[in-house]
């Protein structure tokens, strides 16, 4: 469309109902030129995905967190099994169901529960998963997370050697991310 034709489009939407605009050598009426207004989505009764922080514990003590800001002031603590249940209600219409934030999932001692009750009452092609250190994580605790339907995890890693590694992760060991790798295969 020309730049002429374009602005007399523009004129034809903002000019009242019936008059013409000549542009580019093409006549257009406002009756013509305006696109109905599309009618708003629909307000859902529930979320389709949903980020649910496990824990807000951490086993490292990474530069970069939030956490390590003075004054942060969070609060260190578990999501409860009870807390959790309230959320039951919503699992059903949810496309995605995301067990992290600031903490170390992993560190959560029900994570498995939580998982198994979401799978339970989630579509069939809803998904489950998390964003861990995987310094926690051993074969049988993939294996247990696996069974419970867990469908995803992300491992973070922020270096490429253990020297970066210990740097960026405070507490933590390059290998320690292999084992997991390890683990999840």
């Amino acid at each position: 469309m020309s730049e002429d034709l374009k602005t007399a489009a523009i004129a034809a939407e903002n000019t009242r109902p019936g008059a013409s605009v000549r542009g580019g050598g093409q006549e257009l009426s406002s009756a013509t030129a305006t696109v109905p207004e599309a009618e708003p989505a629909p307000l859902r009764a529930y979320p389709t995905k949903l980020f649910v922080e496990a824990t807000t514990r951490c086993n490292l003590g990474c530069f970069m967190c939030v956490k390590q800001t003075d004054g942060c002031g969070m609060s260190e603590g578990d999501l409860t099994p009870e807390t959790f249940a309230a959320l039951e209600p919503a699992f059903a219409q949810l496309e995605a169901l995301v067990l992290n934030g600031v903490g170390e999932p992993l560190l959560n001692p029900h994570l498995e529960t939580f998982i198994r009750r979401a799978k339970s009452s989630m579509p069939a092609a809803g998904w489950i998963g998390f964003q861990s250190n995987g310094l926690l994580m051993t074969y049988s605790r993939a294996l247990s997370l696996v069974e419970a339907g867990l469908d995803k995890i992300c491992l973070s890693i922020d270096a490429a050697s253990p020297e970066t590694f210990r740097k960026v992760r405070e507490g933590g060991e390059l290998l320690a991310i292999e084992k997991a790798f390890t683990a999840l295969a």
